[in-house]
């Protein structure tokens, strides 16, 4: 649809579309590098097949393509073990301005949340 001109470049992309992923990226070539965000399911473990890619095979494609990992979102574990096996994660291009690198005034610049002691 972008290639025919009917629907202009997004600025976000969700994708879920259970281990596809690399196919659909492939296919959004002319997408990538001027989408800002991509938002999507990846798993850790082989759960679709083994030959569907998992966590490492997507953050090298969205490296190669000039995106880094902006935030986790998302968590879902094994019922068996409760090991990691998908999270939601969002990419964003390695030059976003949502990456823009501030210095820190102080100590406090950081959201820490609860690992920060109060007392």
């Amino acid at each position: 649809m972008i290639a025919a001109g009917q629907v202009g470049i997004p600025d976000m992309m969700k994708l879920d579309v259970q281990g596809f992923e690399l196919e659909v990226l492939k296919g959004a070539r002319q997408a990538l590098g001027i989408t800002e965000v991509i938002f999507m399911e990846v798993s850790l473990l082989k759960l679709m097949g083994p030959r569907l890619p998992i966590l490492h095979d997507i953050v090298a494609f969205m490296h190669a393509a000039g995106y880094v990992v902006f935030d986790i979102v998302g968590f879902y574990r094994r019922r068996r073990d409760h090991a990691l096996a998908q999270t939601d994660m969002v990419f964003c291009r390695e030059n976003s301005p949502l990456r823009r690198q501030e210095p820190l005034r102080n100590d406090f610049d950081w959201d820490w949340g609860n690992y920060l002691d109060k007392t």
